[in-house]
């Protein structure tokens, strides 16, 4: 692809490829469009993060940096100014430099006031509000007019993202944000190609531990190593390869004939195969909740519409 052809040869790096399965093809790529936890897995997997959500050694898990050179710096005494530097070494996929004007743009797509993304408050979930973010977004709806020099993004010296942000934050809140999947970086040269980021694979620029290879809709999704991705002790595979099958039958039969790797079994599924060694019990990977009497004229603190 334009972004993934890649310096070195991905297949010599690791050994096995992952064979896995989904019920529904993902909607997209980009990063900014993602509206299931099957876009974002995928997303994850071949885009890049200023900070990563890794195994941890004492831990369940640890946010190590990306393509961030440390961790952030806050810049004044409140908490209010917060600086993340990019790693000098950072490359897309293809070898190209992946540096903090890329993290900064990826940012003002996501705020585009005409692009309306969906996730564009996603970061106010981390408490990191963006000064005037939510303003520059909304702008096209309300009437007013903010200009993007007046968010608080802007790229400073040494190769740095610097966020200005309306309430205070700590390092990890910010640590925590920027792992997400809405800022993986996007392209500009391939964003602005007809504004259709990730509509295929060869519309995608990839910056994770994997660069897609190939996607097939409703049928197959291949990525292989990233051989330019900065934390490649943490990686052993080779490739991961995602499959498109709706009916769980059919999953069980590729399950069963080695075809994938891994399947979920239905609750028929389990008293079939009883005790068989084979069954791992895992945690549930989301927590449901319901949010009650949300706007309440009485209660103060429930009187926050965001």
């Amino acid at each position: 692809t334009a972004g993934d052809s890649g310096s070195g040869d991905a297949q010599a790096l690791g050994s096995g490829t992952l064979n896995l399965v989904y019920s529904e093809d993902i909607d997209t790529l980009n990063p900014h469009m993602e509206r299931s936890s099957a876009d974002a897995e995928i997303i994850w997997s071949v885009g890049g993060v200023l900070y990563r959500i890794a195994p941890g050694t004492d831990t369940p898990y640890e946010i190590v940096p990306e393509y961030a050179d440390g961790k952030p710096e806050m810049v004044d005494e409140e908490g209010l100014v917060w600086r993340i530097k990019v790693r000098d070494d950072a490359k897309w996929a293809d070898g190209s430099a992946l540096t903090a004007e890329d993290f900064a743009y990826s940012l003002k797509m996501l705020y585009d006031p005409l692009l309306l993304n969906a996730p564009g408050t996603s970061l106010n979930e981390y408490g990191i509000y963006i000064v005037n973010a939510t303003a520059y977004m909304t702008q096209a709806a309300d009437g007013t007019t903010v200009a993007w020099e007046d968010v608080g993004v802007k790229v400073a010296d040494g190769n740095a993202l610097e966020l200005t942000l309306e309430k205070a934050a700590s390092a990890s809140q910010v640590e925590m944000a920027f792992s997400s999947c809405i800022t993986v970086p996007v392209k500009e040269e391939l964003y602005e190609a007809g504004m259709n980021y990730g509509s295929s694979w060869d519309k995608f620029a990839s910056s994770g531990p994997f660069m897609i290879t190939g996607w097939t809709k409703d049928a197959e999704i291949a990525m292989v190593r990233n051989p330019n991705y900065p934390l490649q002790d943490g990686i052993s595979l080779a490739g991961i390869t995602y499959k498109i099958v709706p009916e769980a039958g059919t999953q069980l039969q590729l399950f069963e004939s080695g075809q994938i790797d891994m399947v979920t079994l239905s609750e028929a599924d389990l008293e079939q195969y009883g005790e068989d060694p084979r069954i791992l019990v895992v945690p549930g990977g989301g927590v449901l909740c319901i949010g009650l009497d949300i706007i309440n004229t009485e209660n103060p603190i429930l009187q926050n519409q965001k």
